[in-house]
């Protein structure tokens, strides 16, 4: 009895993680957080500028020279990049394909993003 339980549950950990394998696979990632984009005025400058100065536009990271592609230092670039930014910032920290690197924003700058991202990315 005790050999068929831990082989019915080593059995659905496996299906588990070969379904998760074949999701991500496919693209399809998981529905982004409730965001109040409505009550949330978010600027460029005032708001996601300094997020992205301190978390992406870093030494090592996206800027030139970096390992990660792309001059995030840069509105044209990084507004360029926004949609693959907003899937990113919300895979789980072990992904490896989360960002930032070796970190986690907070809940507030994850919306603040999301948000700007939602009503245009604006160079505002």
């Amino acid at each position: 009895m005790k050999k068929n339980f831990l082989f019915i549950i080593t059995v659905s950990a496996l299906i588990t993680f070969v379904l998760q394998g074949c999701l991500k696979d496919k693209g399809i990632v998981p529905l982004p957080p409730e965001t109040h984009c409505d009550s949330l005025n978010v600027s460029y400058n005032l708001d996601v500028k300094p997020i992205v100065n301190t978390n992406c536009a870093i030494t090592g990271c996206h800027l030139p020279g970096g390992i990660g592609p792309g001059n995030f230092s840069s509105y044209e670039v990084f507004s360029g990049v926004s949609q693959t930014v907003a899937v990113r910032i919300q895979l789980p920290f072990g992904d490896n394909q989360h960002m930032p690197m070796g970190g986690v924003l907070s809940p507030e700058d994850i919306e603040k993003l999301l948000c700007w991202i939602e009503n245009g990315a604006k160079n505002n």
